[in-house]
């Protein structure tokens, strides 16, 4: 019953700051699960890309309504998001777990650098966004192939890349973000599950059981997390969001 209890928990938690900072939860979700409930990396991923498809359409359906998201934008960066993502859950099925816990601990350090550093435009909020192939596929592509990699959302590479290369605000990025998680996530998520089960490295029930627990929490914590971040400073969102990074950052690096 304790075990459960956490499982809801930390979905609560990872929703809260998902839906906040438009990056799925999965930077927490991850260490939590293998450090704390000593999951496998191949069991941890598949649970977090599942619970990411819900923390990130709940959040959306409030960004949605404030008229956060721009769709040419999320349109326009999904086929790269998702085709990354594929590749990334492939290459995550042969790569050794402490290798693929130190990449994910290398990203945190460009995660926490570029967070910090303001850009003008920060504060305003678009409804559109310039066309840029270059730019949509350098965002879709890391934010895709990481997801499928490590399990995260990929939010905390698209939120930044969203910013510099697209220019867009902390806002429209969170919320461009939530979107893009939804079927990158999905697809991710998917081929995770049957690699995970032809390979032999769970049973199907396995991560089916832990989201059973998950999601619920991370359903309301995703819509907690996105009502708080549209009426705060997005300076104090930039703030939480690298304040996080060296905890976990060490976490998966030395734990």
């Amino acid at each position: 019953m304790l075990t459960e209890f956490g499982y809801i928990l930390t979905g609560l938690i990872a929703g809260f700051f998902g839906g906040l900072l438009g990056v799925g939860g999965g930077f927490l979700k991850v260490p939590i699960l293998i450090l704390v409930f000593g999951m496998q990396m191949h069991i941890v991923r598949a649970v977090s890309l599942i619970s990411n498809v819900f923390i990130a359409a709940a959040a959306a359906q409030r960004y949605w309504r404030k008229d956060m998201i721009i769709f040419p934008v999320v349109l326009r960066v999904m086929g790269w998001a998702m085709a990354a993502a594929l590749a990334g859950v492939m290459l995550g099925d042969v790569l050794d777990e402490k290798v693929i816990r130190r990449v994910f601990a290398l990203f945190l350090v460009w995660v926490f650098v570029d967070i910090l550093r303001p850009r003008r435009g920060d504060e305003k909020v678009a409804r559109r966004a310039r066309s840029d192939r270059v730019g949509e596929a350098a965002v879709g592509g890391p934010m895709g192939f990481m997801a499928g990699l490590l399990g995260i959302g990929g939010g905390v590479i698209a939120v930044p890349l969203g910013r510099r290369i697209l220019g867009l605000s902390v806002r429209n990025a969170i919320a461009c973000s939530v979107a893009l998680i939804i079927p990158s996530s999905l697809v991710a998520s998917v081929l995770c599950v049957y690699n995970g089960v032809r390979l032999e490295n769970f049973s199907l029930g396995q991560p089916l059981l832990v989201c059973l627990y998950l999601v619920p929490g991370s359903i309301v914590g995703a819509q907690l997390g996105a009502y708080v971040s549209l009426r705060i400073n997005s300076r104090y969102i930039r703030y939480i969001f690298a304040a996080i990074q060296p905890i976990v950052f060490y976490k998966m690096w030395f734990g």
